[in-house]
C-alpha cells in the first residue's frame, strides 16, 4: 500500500502539484513515521512549496534514519535552496561526502561547484571536479566544467592552466547554442562567456607583462565582486599586487534584501579573510544596471515603476552592508562605480529606451557615491573615466562588450592605493 502512495505522491510531484503529494505524504508519514524514502519525497515536496525550513529538518531526519547517499545529496539541495548563508557550508559538506564516496556523482560536483563560486573558493572548485574529467562526458558537461576550472586556475594565477581549460571550454561553445544560434536556456553559456573573458585577458596579460605583479608581491590591493573582479586580477599598481575575491553572479540588489542572504553571508566570510589592514575595493552593481536585468528590467516590465526610487534604496543598501563588512577593518575600502556601457548592449534594448538606460547607469553611480560618502566609505567614479558621447563608453575602455580593459583599471586602481 505505501509503495503505491509513494508512486501516487511522484506523480503528482511530476506534475508540478505539490501541495497534493504533500497531503499525501503526510498520511503515509503517521503510518511509516520512520521511513526515510517517504521522508525524503515529503521534503522534496516542501521545497517545492519554498518551505525551506521544514525541507531542511525533515532530511536531516531522514539522513539520521539511513545512510543512504541520495540522502545525503537530497540534504545538501534542502540547505541549497533555504538560502540561508549558514546552511551554505554544511550543503558544501554534503555534497563533497557524495562526491568522496562516488568520484563520478556529476550533479553532486555541480552543485558544489555553484557553492565554491558564490564563495571565491577556487581550490575546492577544483578539487571537485578534476575526477570527473577522465570520464565520458558529453560537450555540454565537459565545457561547463572546464569553464569553471579555467576560472579557478586564473583566480589562483595558474596561467598556463587556465589556457589550457578556457581553449577546452571554448572548442565546445556551440552546445550552449541552438540551431539558429540563440542562447539555450541554462547556465552552460554564461560559462562560455566566462571561457572567453579569461582568453581574452590572458591575451592582454601576453601583451602587456609590465602591468602585471610577481606570483608574491610586497603588498596587496584586494578587489572583491562578480565577474568585473577578474579584468584587473593581478595587476601591479603602486607596488600592490591586485587579489581577486570572486563571488559569482552576486548582484548589489542581493546585499540589500533577504533574497540574498546566503551571498551576505559568503562576502561577510570572504572580507574577514582579508587581512585588516589592507585596502579593498567593492566592485557590484554592473549586473544591477545591464539591459536585461535589475532596475531596466524592472522599468520594461512595469511602466509605473520607480525607477529613480528602486537605485536609491539599493545602493543605499548596498553602502549600509559596505559599511558592514567594513567594521573592525583599517584598510580603505571603496566602492567602485559601474562604468559606461558599450553601445554593443543597444540591440537588446528598444530605441526608445537607449537615453533612459544610459541616464539609469549615471543615476545609479550618482546615488551610489553619496550613499557611500554617508557611510565614511570611499567612492571609485569608474564611469566618469569610461563615459563618453551619449552616456555610452569612450572608444578603448573595454575589454569585451561588458568587462573594462586591465589597463583603464591599472590607471583607475591607482587612487586606491595613495
Amino acid at each position: 500500500m505505501m509503495h503505491e502512495q509513494i508512486r501516487e505522491a511522484h506523480g503528482w510531484l511530476r506534475q508540478g502539484e505539490a501541495l497534493k503529494a504533500r497531503q499525501l505524504l503526510r498520511q503515509v508519514l503517521k503510518a511509516q513515521p520512520q521511513a526515510p524514502e517517504v521522508l525524503c519525497l515529503l521534503a522534496q515536496a516542501e521545497r517545492k512549496l519554498q518551505h525551506h525550513a521544514e525541507a531542511v529538518l525533515l532530511m536531516k531526519k531522514c539522513c539520521a534514519l539511513s545512510p543512504a547517499l541520495t540522502y545525503r545529496e537530497h540534504l545538501g539541495l534542502a540547505l541549497l535552496f533555504s538560502q540561508l548563508g549558514s546552511n551554505m557550508a554544511p550543503a558544501m559538506e554534503c555534497f563533497a561526502a557524495v562526491l568522496a564516496a562516488q568520484p563520478t556523482a556529476y550533479e553532486s560536483a555541480m552543485n558544489l561547484l555553484g557553492l565554491a563560486a558564490r564563495n571565491g573558493m577556487p581550490g575546492d572548485m577544483v578539487r571537485a571536479v578534476l575526477p570527473l574529467l577522465a570520464l565520458p562526458l558529453n560537450d555540454a558537461q565537459r565545457a561547463r566544467l572546464d569553464a569553471y576550472l579555467a576560472i579557478a586556475a586564473y583566480l589562483e594565477h595558474d596561467l598556463s592552466r587556465a589556457a589550457a581549460h578556457a581553449q577546452e571550454a571554448l572548442v565546445r561553445r556551440a552546445v550552449a547554442y541552438d540551431a539558429q544560434g540563440k542562447p539555450l536556456a541554462s547556465d552552460l553559456v554564461y560559462l562560455i562567456i566566462y571561457a572567453e573573458f579569461v582568453s581574452d585577458l590572458l591575451a592582454f596579460r601576453a601583451a602587456h607583462p609590465a602591468l602585471y605583479a610577481p606570483v608574491v608581491a610586497a603588498k596587496r590591493l584586494h578587489v572583491v565582486g562578480e565577474s568585473h573582479c577578474l579584468a584587473p586580477a593581478h595587476l601591479q599598481v603602486r607596488g600592490h599586487g591586485v587579489v581577486p575575491h570572486w563571488q559569482m553572479g552576486t548582484k548589489a540588489y542581493f546585499l540589500t534584501a533577504p533574497v540574498g542572504e546566503s551571498y551576505q553571508y559568503g562576502l561577510l566570510q570572504m572580507v574577514r579573510a582579508i587581512a585588516p589592514e589592507e585596502p579593498m575595493v567593492l566592485m557590484f552593481g554592473e549586473i544591477d544596471c545591464r539591459p536585461s536585468e535589475g532596475f531596466m528590467e524592472h522599468m520594461l516590465r512595469d511602466p509605473a515603476y520607480d525607477m529613480q526610487r528602486g537605485i536609491e534604496a539599493v545602493t543605499q543598501g548596498y553602502a549600509a552592508f559596505a559599511a558592514r563588512l567594513q567594521r573592525k577593518r583599517t584598510g580603505a575600502a571603496w566602492l567602485c562605480g559601474v562604468p559606461a556601457p558599450i553601445r554593443a548592449v543597444m540591440a537588446a534594448l528598444p530605441l526608445a529606451e537607449h537615453a533612459r538606460f544610459t541616464g539609469m547607469i549615471a543615476a545609479f553611480n550618482r546615488s551610489l557615491a553619496q550613499a557611500a560618502q554617508a557611510r565614511g566609505l570611499r567612492f571609485l567614479d569608474i564611469h566618469a573615466m569610461t563615459v563618453g558621447e551619449g552616456g555610452w563608453a569612450r572608444d578603448g575602455v573595454h575589454l569585451d562588450a561588458v568587462h573594462l580593459s586591465p589597463a583603464l583599471l591599472h590607471t583607475a586602481l591607482q587612487a586606491c592605493v595613495e
